[in-house]
C-alpha cells in the first residue's frame, strides 16, 4: 500500500506546483500563462494557504486558498478556494477529500469557506453536501 501525506506547501514546491497547475489550468479549458500561475502561486504560498499531497517526494494534489473580504459585508472574510487537483491516477482514492478537509482546517474559525467545482470534476455534489457544504451559486463564462 503506498502511503501519501499531506502537508503545507512551501516555496520549495513551486515546480511541482507548477507542474499540477498546469494539469489543472488544461482541465479547466483556459490558455497556460507560466508567469502569470508562478506569480500567482509565489501569492498563494506567500499570503494565503497551499496543501499538497505526496506520494514520496512527488506532488501527486493540491488545494489552495486566500482570506478575502466579503463585497457585500466586509465584517465577512471569505477562505476561496482558488486550486483542488489531483493527478488523475490517484483520483479513486481519498486524497481529494483529505485535501479539502486539510484546507478547511487552515480557515479563520469565523470565516466562510467557498469552494468551486468545475462541471467534469467527479467530485460528487453529494459528497459536498455531506461535508456541510452548500450550493449557492453556479458560475458561467462566456469567452
Amino acid at each position: 500500500m503506498k502511503m501519501y501525506r499531506i502537508e503545507k506547501a512551501t516555496i520549495e514546491d513551486l515546480p511541482q506546483c507548477l507542474v499540477c497547475a498546469e494539469k489543472f489550468i488544461n482541465f479547466y479549458g483556459f490558455v497556460w500563462n507560466l508567469d502569470s500561475v508562478t506569480k500567482t502561486i509565489t501569492h498563494i504560498l506567500n499570503q494565503g494557504i497551499f496543501i499538497i499531497a505526496k506520494e514520496e517526494d512527488k506532488v501527486i494534489g493540491g488545494a489552495a486558498a486566500v482570506l478575502l473580504p466579503n463585497l457585500w459585508n466586509s465584517n465577512n472574510i471569505i477562505f476561496q478556494e482558488m486550486f483542488w487537483w489531483v493527478e488523475e491516477d490517484y483520483r479513486t482514492g481519498s486524497i481529494g477529500i483529505r485535501l479539502l478537509l486539510e484546507l478547511e482546517k487552515q480557515a479563520p474559525k469565523d470565516a466562510t469557506i467557498a469552494i468551486s467545482i468545475l462541471p467534469k470534476s467527479n467530485i460528487k455534489d453529494e459528497t459536498l453536501t455531506k461535508l456541510g457544504f452548500v450550493a449557492r451559486e453556479k458560475a458561467y463564462i462566456k469567452e
